[in-house]
C-alpha cells in the first residue's frame, strides 16, 4: 500500500526548489559577470597608469 499523503508535499516542494535554483543560479551569473567587467576595469586602468 502506498501513502499518497507522502508524495503530495514533495510535489509541492519541487517547483519551489526549481525557482530558488533557479534565481540562486541567477544571482551567482550575475555576480560573476559583475566581477569580471570589474577586473577588466581595474586591467585597464593599471595599463593607462
Amino acid at each position: 500500500m502506498f501513502d499518497v499523503k507522502l508524495l503530495q508535499p514533495i510535489n509541492f516542494l519541487q517547483p519551489l526548489m526549481y525557482t530558488y535554483t533557479h534565481v540562486y543560479v541567477l544571482k551567482i551569473t550575475c555576480i560573476s559577470i559583475l566581477i569580471n567587467c570589474l577586473f577588466r576595469a581595474s586591467l585597464i586602468t593599471m595599463h593607462l597608469i
